[in-house]
């Protein structure tokens, strides 16, 4: 399959002068991901906000991406890829590749600066949910040679993985958080929280100095509800996609 590095775009641009398009064109809670202009890191230096290198989640396996951008706190914000237009000029046929097997249904149009103009994707729903796009399940479908392809369980447990970065974007440091999924994990550490999945069954016997956490409208969610009682809180969540209120069992014990 024909790298995407081999595209027209202009990589030889330089920095500065692009990011400050960048920071003509988004706002600067926006987290953008470059595709086929300058390195992310570059853009991100100038323009003083999150650049992401998009080229990251066409060669490395989702998860990688997801654990990035998630681990920096970044998910819960707007989520634009842009691509420098003229780097479709000479074979438009990955522009169809893009808008078709990665990203389907994510063009908002484009926007004009002082160094050409932008095609504009909105990816934030494939970020929270691989399942969303053909090749974040099956990478084989742009690029043969990749094997890498994801399950139906897979994906949920990615789209929960997500929602567990959402989720620990609401609590402190020092907090000790299970996201109640039906599955058990291990605990993991980001950003001085510590996050890991759980059971209903847990809420039993659950050791203290733990929050329990559901999704609204998941089975663990009206389970959380039916255990917890009146002792169940809802934390409202702001994110890209709108508000939604997570339920949750604060710390219970000394």
């Amino acid at each position: 399959a024909k790298r995407w590095e081999t595209l027209g775009g202009p990589a030889e641009s330089k920095p500065r002068e692009v990011a400050k398009d960048l920071s003509d064109l988004f706002a600067d809670d926006v987290v953008l991901h470059s595709l086929l202009g300058p390195a992310g890191w570059a853009l991100e230096s100038w323009r003083g906000h999150p650049v992401m290198d998009a080229a990251d989640l066409l060669y490395r396996p989702y998860l990688e991406y997801l654990n990035r951008i998630g681990s920096l706190n970044y998910l819960y914000r707007k989520q634009l890829l842009f691509v420098p237009a003229q780097a479709f000029e000479d074979d438009p046929h990955w522009r169809e590749v893009l808008e078709e097997k990665i990203f389907p249904s994510a063009l908002l149009g484009s926007r004009r600066g002082a160094q050409g103009e932008y095609l504009v994707y909105d990816i934030g729903r494939f970020l929270v949910d691989p399942r969303e796009s053909p090749f974040f399940m099956n990478p084989g479908l742009v690029d043969p040679a990749r094997k890498d392809r994801l399950s139906a369980e897979d994906g949920l447990r990615l789209r929960d993985r997500a929602r567990k970065f959402l989720v620990l974007s609401l609590f402190p440091a020092g907090r000790r958080i299970v996201y109640l999924d039906g599955r058990r994990t291990a605990l993991e550490r980001f950003r001085k929280r510590y996050i890991r999945s759980g059971t209903l069954s847990e809420l039993d016997a659950g050791p203290a100095g733990l929050d329990y956490v559901a999704w609204p409208g998941s089975e663990e969610a009206k389970g959380l509800e039916r255990r917890g009682g009146s002792a169940v809180r809802r934390l409202a969540l702001r994110y890209f996609a709108g508000e939604i209120e997570i339920l949750h069992l604060p710390v219970r014990g000394p």
